[in-house]
């Protein structure tokens, strides 16, 4: 049996090739995160969908100083150590009080 003298065909030497997958990963995957930005973008603050403005007055007072809502539906209060979900509903006004005293800590929406 001969073997024939027909010369391997080349292959792109280690370093090489290296070098080329760092760039490929670079230019696919790093730069663009460097084009967007570094920190992702808060979303723009929503407007008072809840009315939670007119209710500010209520922190520091008793839970029993809760004026009965035209619409319960959009309203919740929850106690400071109470379980409650964790969808957030810009039109829901959340009245948060402290278990132990009862006292109103947070007004917000959500």
């Amino acid at each position: 049996m001969t073997r024939a003298l027909i010369p391997a065909p080349r292959t792109v030497g280690g370093r090489a090739a290296l070098f080329i997958g760092l760039l490929a990963f670079l230019v696919l995957f790093a730069f663009p995160a460097f084009a967007q930005g570094a920190a992702p973008v808060a979303p723009a603050p929503v407007a008072d969908q809840c009315g939670s403005a007119a209710l500010k007055y209520l922190i520091g007072r008793p839970k029993t100083d809760i004026p009965v809502p035209t619409d319960p539906s959009k309203r919740r209060v929850l106690c400071s150590s109470c379980p409650a979900t964790m969808d957030y509903r810009p039109d829901r006004l959340n009245i948060v009080y402290d278990t132990q005293t009862g006292i109103i800590k947070e007004v917000k929406c959500g």
